[in-house]
């Protein structure tokens, strides 16, 4: 696969510069890197709506338990995210989040409690955006990975997926 990889982004002849999309993480894309130099920063995003913020953290804790047995990272007894509407706190018991999130009100500065923050119409971007934690934070002020900023990227990685648009009967 290397090597097919390898001889496709070889063979193509300059003298009109080419443009080249790829999928990171991929084969393909590792040698088109290598190549062709990395991919253009910008990304394309589509906006998404979360009405249930805890309602989606809560059925995506078994993607975030797997993010964090990946990073190896020790992690506090809880995950705390703010979204300036409301604190959503994430408990985690041996490394593990064990059960829904508890809900609460406003909460300044959610940073200084040990947390992130998010803006309630950057919370879409960052759980299933193509940017995650790391990218948003460069572009949006209102997205901030707080003091634990490894924890924090390593359960909100960048999302790369294609997005059906039309209905397939």
């Amino acid at each position: 696969m290397v090597a097919a990889a390898d001889a496709l982004a070889r063979s193509v002849d300059e003298p009109e510069p080419v443009t080249v999309w790829d999928r990171p993480g991929t084969v393909g894309g590792a040698v088109v890197d290598e190549v062709c130099g990395p991919a253009p920063a910008e990304a394309e995003q589509y906006y998404v709506r979360v009405p249930d913020a805890a309602a989606l953290l809560d059925r995506m804790r078994p993607v975030l338990d797997a993010r964090l047995a990946r990073s190896g990272i020790e992690p506090p007894d809880e995950v705390l995210l703010g979204t300036f509407r409301q604190q959503l706190r994430l408990p985690v018991v041996d490394g593990r989040f064990v059960r829904e999130p508890v809900v609460g009100g406003t909460l300044q500065s959610p940073g200084a409690h040990g947390g992130a923050g998010a803006a309630p119409d950057l919370l879409g971007p960052l759980l299933l955006g193509p940017l995650g934690m790391a990218g948003l934070s460069r572009r949006h002020p209102d997205v901030y990975p707080g003091p634990h900023v490894d924890l924090m990227e390593a359960l909100f990685p960048p999302v790369r997926a294609d997005l059906l648009t039309y209905y397939l009967p």
